[in-house]
């Protein structure tokens, strides 16, 4: 079945052939040549931040302990870590969106391959992809793919994130990141199909294993059209998302200038299938079946920094016209809920740090009804003014208790659901 999906793509994707091209099997990805080094951390959602392993190859550790990693240079544990959770932004109008340089149509030799965490494309001795923000050059290196996304908007995620990492000639970073959504209405789309279509012309005595599909390097040279994810793969709208933050994966390096594109780009499920796959079967992975394969980090807390916001005048809407001041929030997280500041939460609520990845919104004891309340939380009631906690109500079921307080929206998520 397989196969017979990758031969009705290849037909379907005729848009994106590779001509005349000589695409090699480079060999296992990590080889002789290129020795792969375990790792001390994995994607095991399981392990709670309390209760973390010695991280160490035998017992790594999981995305919820990489600020235990010891190992020279790792700073998972850092106060500006990526990804975030866009929520609360501020538009600003002296954003521009980045000026972008295809040279001579984009590159023409690539790699593809599989790590034990991601799918990557990276181009071979070419500096024709190059984008120039707040004045400094910066060059492509390489873009990979995680499944979900890790960032998230009013904590919601996309089902796959595309990041775009870029190299300015002093080693400073900058990652585009692209929310990808799966479509009924689209087979696959042209920026990936001929990747797919790389690994199916492997599969013709080219050293593909069909136990591996992916664990193979394949070189493209000369390719038609050229790899160019500028004009491949950026959605229509220029509006994002920009803060200072990191790379997601250990070592966790700062500081990383973030650039998240707000409009997401539409996939084909054959394409979120074979990225997911690709790290499933890849060799040394450090995903895990019982969390289906997920290779995506958890969000982190934004201590302070502030999300700020450029809007593509293309596409504004009278709502989004640019302004200089914050964006006014509504108080909307209930008791229990995320939240990054105490202005997240309801009346009544205050944002409490309870780790180093999250905060919850849970009752000020300053605000704290006096007088006649006998019950919190959770506990027997007669009535409203019996709930001591603020903002809660006893409801009127047979079994009376006071309720959690009341939330304005349904935007906020719960940890229980994390």
């Amino acid at each position: 079945m397989k196969f017979l999906s990758f031969l009705i793509l290849t037909i379907a994707s005729a848009t994106f052939v590779y001509s005349e091209t000589k695409i090699k099997a480079m060999g296992p990805y990590y080889n002789a040549e290129n020795p792969y080094v375990p790792t001390v951390w994995n994607y095991d959602f399981s392990q709670p931040f309390d209760d973390c392993p010695v991280c160490t190859v035998a017992e790594k550790c999981g995305p919820f302990c990489w600020g235990n990693i010891v190992k020279d240079g790792y700073i998972c544990s850092s106060a500006s870590q990526s990804p975030v959770n866009i929520v609360r932004t501020q538009v600003d109008n002296t954003l521009t969106f980045p000026s972008l340089n295809a040279i001579s149509g984009g590159c023409s030799d690539f790699k593809q391959f599989v790590d034990d965490h991601s799918f990557e494309v990276k181009p071979v001795s070419c500096s024709n992809l190059q984008l120039t923000h707040n004045s400094k050059v910066y060059t492509f290196a390489q873009i990979h793919i995680h499944a979900k996304s890790e960032h998230t908007v009013s904590n919601k995620y996309a089902d796959a994130e595309a990041h775009m990492v870029h190299v300015a000639a002093d080693g400073s970073l900058l990652v585009i990141g692209v929310f990808l959504n799966v479509s009924p209405n689209v087979q696959s789309h042209p920026f990936f199909a001929g990747f797919w279509n790389i690994a199916t012309i492997g599969s013709q005595g080219k050293g593909y294993d069909s136990n591996k599909i992916y664990s193979y390097e394949y070189k493209v040279e000369g390719s038609n059209p050229l790899l160019n994810p500028y004009e491949q793969l950026l959605p229509s709208s220029q509006s994002f998302y920009t803060y200072s933050g990191s790379l997601t994966t250990p070592k966790c390096s700062e500081p990383v200038t973030w650039i998240v594109m707000e409009q997401n780009v539409l996939i084909g499920k054959v394409d979120l299938d074979n990225l997911v796959h690709a790290v499933q079967y890849a060799d040394n992975t450090v995903t895990l079946q019982q969390f289906n394969f997920a290779d995506y980090r958890p969000v982190q807390p934004l201590n302070g920094r502030v999300i700020k916001k450029y809007v593509d005048p293309r596409t504004a809407t009278p709502s989004e016209q640019p302004v200089s001041a914050p964006v006014t929030q509504i108080k909307i997280c209930q008791y229990g809920s995320y939240c990054h500041t105490s202005s997240d939460c309801v009346a009544g609520n205050k944002c409490y740090k309870q780790n180093q990845y999250y905060s919850q919104c849970l009752p000020d004891p300053t605000t704290y009804k006096t007088g006649s309340c006998v019950a919190n939380w959770g506990t027997s009631c007669n009535g409203d003014s019996d709930c001591c906690d603020p903002g809660a109500i006893c409801n009127s079921n047979s079994f009376k208790q006071c309720q959690q307080p009341i939330a304005a929206s349904g935007l906020c998520k719960t940890p229980s659901g994390f």
